[in-house]
C-alpha cells in the first residue's frame, strides 16, 4: 500500500516558507503527482519529481496556519499516499528583546550624562522605565526616539556602586536587558579620545623628530578608520 515515510525538514514555524524532500514507500510517483496538507493555511508550490519514491515541493506557512501534526497526502493518477501526522507546524518563537549599547557607556560618580540606549526587536513607548543593576543611577527625561532608541538624562550619585552595571528597560510586559553595558568611573576620571591621549604625550614627553612623525602617523590613521578620533579613554587625575 501507498504511503508517505516523511518530509524533511519536519516542522516549521508559521510564517516561514521552506524547501522539503516528501519520501514515499510503495510509491510511483511521477511529474503529475500533487502534494496537500490535512491543516489549513500550508500552500505547496515547485513540486518536483526525483523518482518514485521521492519528490522536492516549497511549502508557504502561512502566519495564521493551523497549529501542530498534518497529514501529507500525495496524489498520482489514482494512487493517493498518506503520511499521518507526518508535519508539524510551530507558533514562531518571539525574538528576545535586549538592548545593544548605552553611549556614552559609562560616566563618573557624581555626574550626569545624557545618553542613548539602542535595543535589539524592542517595542519601546514613551512610557519606558530605564533601571540599572548598580545603585545610584537615576534616570530621567526619557524620550522615546523609536521603537528600539531611547534618549534619558542619567544622574549619577557621588557614591554609586563603581564598575559595570546591567542596563535594564520595561515597556509594559516587555524587560529588554543590556548585561554590563553601562560603566561607573571614580569622580577623579575624565574621558578625553585618543587623539588628545597622543598629543599629550608628544607634548608631555617632548618627542620630536621621527618619534613624533611616528605619534602624528598613528593619529591620522586612527582617525581614518574611526573617522573622528572619538575612541574614549578613561584618565585618572586629568
Amino acid at each position: 500500500m501507498a504511503s508517505i515515510s516523511s518530509v524533511t525538514p519536519a516542522s516549521a514555524s508559521q510564517g516561514d516558507s521552506l524547501n522539503v524532500e516528501i519520501v514515499g514507500s510503495g510509491t510511483t510517483f511521477d511529474a503529475t503527482s500533487t502534494v496537500t496538507f490535512s491543516h489549513t493555511g500550508i500552500a505547496v508550490s515547485n513540486v518536483a519529481f526525483v523518482d518514485a519514491t521521492h519528490l522536492t515541493a516549497t511549502l508557504t506557512i502561512d502566519a495564521a496556519a493551523q497549529l501542530d501534526a498534518s497529514d501529507v497526502t500525495v496524489t498520482t493518477g489514482a494512487e493517493v499516499a498518506i503520511g499521518a501526522g507526518q508535519f508539524h507546524v510551530v507558533v514562531r518563537a518571539k525574538p528576545v528583546a535586549a538592548l545593544a549599547s548605552v553611549a556614552p557607556a559609562s560616566g563618573p560618580q557624581g555626574d550626569t550624562v545624557d545618553v542613548e540606549i539602542t535595543g535589539q526587536n524592542t517595542n519601546f513607548k514613551a512610557t519606558s522605565a530605564i533601571t540599572f543593576s548598580s545603585t545610584g543611577i537615576a534616570a530621567s527625561n526619557i524620550t522615546l526616539i523609536d521603537a528600539t532608541h531611547l534618549s534619558a538624562t542619567l544622574t549619577i550619585d557621588a557614591a554609586a556602586q563603581m564598575g559595570v552595571s546591567d542596563v535594564i528597560v520595561t515597556t509594559d510586559n516587555e524587560v529588554a536587558t543590556g548585561a554590563a553595558i553601562f560603566t561607573v568611573m571614580p569622580s577623579d576620571f575624565k574621558a578625553i579620545t585618543l587623539r588628545e591621549a597622543v598629543n599629550t604625550y608628544v607634548r608631555e614627553h617632548l618627542v620630536t623628530g621621527p618619534e613624533k612623525d611616528v605619534c602624528l602617523q598613528f593619529i591620522y590613521k586612527i582617525n581614518q578608520s574611526l573617522r573622528t578620533g572619538s575612541v574614549i579613554l578613561s584618565v585618572k587625575g586629568a
